[in-house]
């Protein structure tokens, strides 16, 4: 990476297991390279899931703070932020409010925000809508739209032409110590050794992810083909509102829990699973091709621009769960159409952290020469 040395501050609320989450921490690792590179989150703790792949040189703050958006709290972040000097700010999810002030007043160094989902649902209360276009407009916040799909829903929400796209990227999962642990443990869940392993990522959240739909209509693949399972991986589906996922959830469905090896379980997985309503553009969705699994997704967010139908995986023709067994069916009448070693090599083409974070470092350095 070219240019000179920066001092770049990442902030999200938290480290624990999600999409934002991790691109943060993938991010960082790689900038911390060639940067000096601290992440700041403001609910979070020093137990969280991804602080374990933390790189050594990120250096890890936590800076607590209450819910809600009080004037105390905004004024105590960033005058912690003053001492360290930065020039580059980069936001993500909603901690962007906490740094508007500090885009009107002289503050030398440039504030980024990455809009991790679709623009509507990211500033879907109309005051939130209305502050974010003030700031987005003027150029006091720079948005950077992370797919074809959320560039576009970015420019159609706020009437603004021409946000920075990145492209989302991720580290390609790694196998680790509990890669045979995890080989039992699966071969102990199927009934003979070549059935067919589905799997899915994600943190318990049905109005989003419609984790019914997924597995009411697994549950009819099943009866239509034994020789496959299910395993869902992710936390809160202890949780009250999720228990009647277990309820609907037929044979060959696996409730696994949140883990931090999900390369182990991706490895020997054939499927990728999303039934989602929306999405920008999952991280679980790249680290699952980089691994060589097989997606099948509902065509919402940016997933469409990565999924080239019967190429680089399937996609259902819409959200309905009629729509995603029908899709199932159809790779499971030629599942081996598709080759993990293609998927690898158009991860490694097109969404490795390496080209993700270069293009970052750009960016970066675009807006730090204008000023």
């Amino acid at each position: 990476m070219g240019g000179k040395k920066l001092k770049i501050v990442q902030v999200i609320y938290a480290l624990i297991q999600g999409g934002a989450e991790k691109f943060v921490v993938d991010l960082s690792n790689k900038l911390s390279e060639n940067h000096e590179v601290y992440i700041i989150t403001l609910r979070g703790s020093s137990s969280d899931l991804f602080t374990n792949e933390l790189s050594g040189n990120v250096k890890y703050i936590n800076f607590p703070i209450g819910n809600g958006f009080r004037i105390r709290d905004i004024y105590r972040l960033n005058k912690f932020i003053d001492k360290l000097e930065p020039d580059i700010i980069h936001t993500h999810l909603q901690v962007v409010f906490y740094f508007l002030f500090r885009t009107l007043s002289n503050k030398k160094n440039t504030i980024f925000h990455t809009i991790h989902n679709d623009a509507s649902f990211d500033g879907k209360i109309k005051h939130q809508f209305l502050i974010r276009k003030f700031f987005y407009k003027r150029n006091l916040i720079i948005p950077i739209t992370i797919s074809d799909d959320s560039k576009r829903s970015y420019e159609n929400y706020y009437k603004i032409n021409d946000p920075e796209l990145i492209y989302n990227g991720c580290l390609k999962p790694h196998k680790t110590e509990k890669f045979d642990d995890v080989k039992e443990e699966i071969k102990s869940l199927k009934s003979n050794p070549e059935d067919l392993v589905f799997i899915h990522l994600s943190r318990f959240n049905e109005n989003q992810k419609q984790h019914s739909v997924l597995i009411n209509a697994f549950n009819r693949i099943r009866s239509d083909y034994k020789n496959v399972i299910l395993l869902i991986v992710g936390r809160d589906y202890e949780s009250e509102e999720a228990v009647f996922l277990k309820e609907i959830a037929g044979d060959g469905i696996y409730f696994l829990g949140e883990t931090i090896n999900i390369g182990d379980y991706l490895y020997q997985s054939d499927v990728f699973c999303l039934s989602s309503r929306f999405e920008g553009l999952p991280i679980s969705l790249l680290e699952a091709i980089a691994c060589g699994c097989t997606p099948i997704c509902t065509p919402v967010g940016g997933i469409k621009d990565i999924i080239q139908p019967n190429k680089t995986g399937y996609l259902s023709s819409d959200i309905s769960e009629d729509s995603y067994y029908q899709v199932m069916h159809k790779y499971l009448r030629r599942p081996d159409k598709i080759k993990k070693s293609e998927l690898v090599e158009y991860f490694l083409e097109n969404y490795s952290i390496d080209k993700c974070s270069k293009k970052h470092e750009q960016i970066y350095h675009k807006y730090i020469n204008k000023n």
